[in-house]
């Protein structure tokens, strides 16, 4: 019997070796919804519902990261401040002024802001916010929101600063930077996700942009929400840290507050861009560095007591920088602009960023009114003259082509499509816009109106003699000319 006994433990022994060697075979990946970190999204839901919170959380573009690139995300290394910068607060007569809303996305009917970026698997979050804080003051200084510069925050993270790299680092040593050395276009140093030696384009320094101060937004912690409002609105988008928990990576809309107890109170640990706020809903709305693939298209509303824990607010003031080329809008020539008739379009317009033949493209996307040929032959297009290496692709309203050429920066670019290519315009008369786009730059230009006239219809009235010089009154003659249809002419008796 002791014999059995000592066998059936051992066999029960390796039974449960094998099984626990087999199990994580038979186990594979984790399913979708759960993540590496233990925090799965199944149990964000629940957390959510259980606490009443008011966002909602699902997968996102970062939410599936394994722990170690989550952490890399949260690079904020806050230090302590240093004298170089000064300290703002607002006045305490208007510090119990109600705000209302503010979004600086829709100000006077115009977003101020420039596009939403990704950090990549980079801690570089803190070169993102201060270079976003600089790029949208540009926006608000001159009173244009189209100029959007994109700044090279690999600049930042490589070799050229001391204010960090892709293991964290922080934005007021950003803002010194930019302050003392500025910081060039991203086309002079593109972004590259890894530290990197400082290796710019040779004329950096001519195409930096400088900042001629930044400072801290003090207040104390009852008076902080105000205060932060209060310098959204005097000053303009600015750098904020926050505590981003692992939930976060979950958000997709809605409020976010922490969902569990034991991620409320904790120091920052990922700078953004505060851009606005809403006293109705009492949130805060931030431009993150995730990418558009995670919150609302990139954005997230934060309630306010996220950020009034933290105690970390800092914007910059003062842009200067290489005199800003005025883009004109697209030109756009009809012939002939008559209503319904087929047409060349002649479209002119210059590209912000260099075109590379054979590799870039260029988009037209006509009005809806205008009939666009579900395919058009490349014989029927040329850009500056040349002509295309391939068919264009055509979309809906949308007409894609390869660049048969190089296109240097703000360099002039003539696109022809002949009338044999089949667009016809719209069938009532009117003023009309078109977009260009290209691949290096995807947000349209949209050109100046182009007018489309009437049909035009002539008649002649003949009067017919007869043999003996008098009007004869039972016969007509016209004469009809529709510019769509070939010369036509009849005579009605009577």
């Amino acid at each position: 019997m002791k014999r059995i006994a000592r066998f059936t433990g051992l066999t029960i022994i390796l039974a449960l070796l094998l099984l626990g060697s087999v199990l994580p075979a038979l186990a594979g990946e984790p399913e979708v919804g759960e993540s590496s970190d233990g925090i799965d999204l199944g149990a964000v839901q629940k957390a959510i519902e259980a606490k009443g919170l008011k966002w909602t959380a699902r997968e996102t573009s970062k939410s599936g990261l394994p722990p170690e690139q989550k952490d890399r995300l949260r690079g904020l290394k806050v230090t302590p401040r240093s004298a170089s910068a000064g300290t703002v607060s607002p006045p305490a007569a208007l510090r119990a002024i109600p705000y209302g809303t503010l979004d600086w996305r829709n100000v006077d009917g115009e977003n101020w802001l420039t596009p939403v970026k990704d950090q990549g698997n980079c801690g570089s979050c803190w070169a993102f916010a201060a270079s976003g804080s600089v790029e949208s003051l540009v926006n608000i200084e001159r009173n244009d929101p189209t100029i959007d510069i994109d700044l090279a925050e690999q600049h930042l993270v490589s070799g050229c600063s001391s204010a960090g790299d892709c293991g964290g680092g922080g934005p007021s040593a950003a803002l010194d930077y930019i302050r003392s050395n500025g910081v060039p276009d991203e086309a002079c140093f593109p972004y590259r996700a890894a530290n990197s030696s400082c290796d710019p384009c040779p004329n950096w320094v001519e195409r930096a942009w400088k900042i001629s101060s930044w400072s801290w937004v003090e207040a104390s912690l009852a008076e902080r929400t105000e205060a932060y409002k209060w310098a959204l609105r005097e000053y303009g988008p600015m750098v904020v840290g926050l505590y981003a928990p692992d939930d976060m990576f979950y958000y997709a809309s809605g409020i976010y507050e922490p969902a569990f107890p034991s991620e409320v109170g904790q120091n920052p640990n990922h700078a953004v861009l505060l851009v606005g706020y809403n006293d109705d809903e009492r949130y805060w709305i931030i431009k993150n560095s995730w990418g558009e693939g995670w919150g609302e298209d990139g954005y997230a509303k934060v309630s306010y007591g996220v950020l009034a824990q933290c105690d970390y607010a800092l914007l910059a003031d003062g842009t200067d920088g290489p005199d800003i080329p005025v883009i004109p809008q697209p030109t756009v020539t009809v012939n002939p602009d008559t209503a319904g008739v087929l047409a060349q379009y002649r479209i002119a317009f210059i590209v912000q960023s260099a075109l590379t033949v054979n590799l870039d493209t260029i988009t037209i996307t006509f009005p809806p009114p205008t009939t666009v040929p579900a395919s058009i032959m490349r014989s029927a297009i040329t850009v500056n003259g040349n002509a295309l290496p391939v068919d264009p692709v055509v979309t809906g309203q949308s007409v894609t082509m390869i660049a048969p050429a190089d296109i240097p920066a703000l360099g002039q670019c003539t696109v022809v499509i002949a009338q044999i290519a089949g667009i016809r315009n719209p069938e009532v008369a009117g003023d009309y816009t078109l977009d260009v786009s290209t691949s290096q730059e995807p947000e349209a230009q949209i050109s100046y109106p182009y007018e489309i006239g009437p049909q035009v219809t002539s008649g002649i009235q003949v009067q017919v003699l007869n043999q003996a010089g008098e009007v004869s009154p039972n016969v007509t003659i016209a004469a009809y000319s529709d510019t769509s249809q070939p010369p036509v002419a009849w005579y009605s008796p009577g």
